[in-house]
């Protein structure tokens, strides 16, 4: 995870060579290792980790906050443009925008159905 957040492309292509390499573990705030990528704005790690077929693109943190929240929050648009070009990425418009917590990526003046 350290070296996907610091951008160390050798450390992280060495790693998801090895069979025994699972890109879905967490750590203690439900963090994986594209959370940190994405958090970083590491846009190669992240595409990286994405030409993985065993990464689970809908997992959310302990917080409820998705790879896709964390990529707005962070204006991680290409990591957002990966996102949605993903067949196994779901994303349904009844999902809440924001997480557990009422974060959300977009400012509550511009939710839809608010008065400005």
């Amino acid at each position: 995870m350290l070296a996907c957040q610091s951008g160390n492309l050798t450390i992280v292509e060495e790693l998801l060579e090895r069979e025994d390499t699972d890109v879905n573990l967490t750590d203690n705030l439900g963090w994986n290792a594209f959370f940190y990528a994405i958090q970083a704005r590491q846009y190669v790690i992240a595409k990286l980790l994405l030409k993985r077929k065993d990464i689970d693109v809908n997992i959310k943190d302990k917080n409820g906050t998705s790879a896709l929240q964390l990529a707005l929050n962070h204006e991680a648009t290409s990591i957002v443009t990966m996102l949605l070009a993903r067949d196994d990425f779901k994303f349904k418009t009844e999902d809440p925008i924001a997480n557990n917590e009422h974060l959300s990526p977009i400012p509550e003046e511009e939710m839809p159905g608010q008065k400005t």
